[in-house]
């Protein structure tokens, strides 16, 4: 079984000339009205999970340009996943609390 999946993924890069890895799952905690990071740095694809152990609820704001996508409102303990499928840099704020800022960066 190992080297079916092995043949499949040399079969992939030698006819795409592109390797296949898996997706990252990054975490960025919200505690005392602030993001764990000021900036984070991915890769295109990699999702970011982020979790709320704070004591007020936030809202997440996140901005590519031409859209927002919007976490609703995020309870203590509530963890929301945003996937990254564009390059970019991702401005992040908190709705509820605009001094909280961070960036993502997808390269």
């Amino acid at each position: 079984m190992k080297h079916d999946v092995l043949i499949v993924c040399a079969t992939i890069v030698a006819t795409t000339g592109v390797a296949w890895a898996a997706a990252a799952v990054h975490v960025v905690d919200q505690s005392k009205l602030q993001f764990s990071v000021a900036e984070l740095t991915i890769h295109q694809g990699d999702t970011v999970r982020f979790t709320n152990s704070d004591r007020p609820a936030h809202n997440i704001l996140v901005t590519d340009g031409k859209k927002i996508l919007n976490s609703g409102l995020q309870q203590p303990g509530e963890p929301w996943e945003v996937p990254f499928p564009n390059k970019g840099r991702f401005p992040i704020t908190c709705g509820i609390h605009p001094k909280m800022k961070m960036t993502i960066i997808v390269e």
